[in-house]
């Protein structure tokens, strides 16, 4: 067990290094300072989290990686994934994973932007939270508010905003028992989420439609639905400015 343990640390390692020093300075060949901003906030699934290892998939491979790929020049990623992120709360058992705090940084750091995506509501469905879908959705709406009103897109107005629901959770599944009762919850999210992106004036998504969440631990995305979705928000980004007027 113990050369098992050191086995994985040494490929989380190697992983890490391939993201950081030869994925990510590749992705770099295309022009970062100017372009259509776009900002993907999200949590372990926009970080890139391994079903049951825990392991970063690389940045080609992770959905706002696949979005970069996909769309190319005149587009600029910016990645903000961080592991066991929450709409607004405080997690006792983790730190600085407050995704109201978070993004008020982030819109402060990256300025300006033309489209902010956020995909998060799932830490919220923890047991320990109790928290109900309409509330995980009043958080979401939180932090849409907070994008509408603080933010500034490279034209001077508010930037584009676009909620995406993540795909059912299969708490039954996760070996920590920490997504006890999420399945109910997280199944009606989508409607509520829809709601609040009607109410803000903003773009909506639902990823369950198109992807799910791994059998392994019933939270994280196989590589695949990585793939899948970026390929399909890729698309939806592309038609939006070309609606716009911005892109061909």
């Amino acid at each position: 067990m113990k050369t098992q343990a050191i086995g994985v640390q040494i490929l989380r390692l190697l992983m890490l290094g391939c993201d950081r020093y030869v994925m990510k300075p590749f992705v770099r060949i295309w022009p970062k300072q100017s372009g259509i901003k776009i900002l993907c906030f999200g949590d372990s699934n926009t970080w890139g989290s391994q079903p049951g290892s825990g392991l970063r998939y690389p940045f080609r491979a992770r959905w706002p990686g696949v979005v970069q790929a996909e769309l190319g020049q005149g587009f600029v990623i910016i990645e903000e994934g961080h592991n066991g992120r929450t709409t607004d709360l405080d997690d006792p058992d983790q730190h600085g994973c407050n995704g109201m705090l978070a993004l008020q940084q982030c819109l402060h750091v990256h300025r300006p932007l033309d489209l902010v995506i956020i995909l998060l509501g799932t830490n919220d469905l923890k047991t320990s939270f109790d928290r109900s879908a309409i509330q995980i959705a009043q958080g979401v709406s939180t932090l849409g508010q907070m994008v509408l009103s603080t933010c500034q897109s490279s034209k001077g107005m508010a930037p584009t905003l676009l909620l995406v629901v993540p795909p059912v959770v299969k708490g039954d599944i996760h070996p920590s028992g920490l997504f006890q009762g999420a399945d109910t919850k997280s199944a009606v999210l989508a409607r509520h989420y829809q709601q609040v992106a009607a109410d803000l004036g903003c773009e909506f998504f639902d990823a369950g439609t198109i992807i799910q969440s791994s059998v392994v631990d019933g939270v994280h995305w196989e590589i695949e639905a990585h793939h899948v979705l970026g390929r399909a928000l890729a698309q939806y980004v592309r038609n939006l400015f070309a609606k716009a007027g911005r892109v061909s």
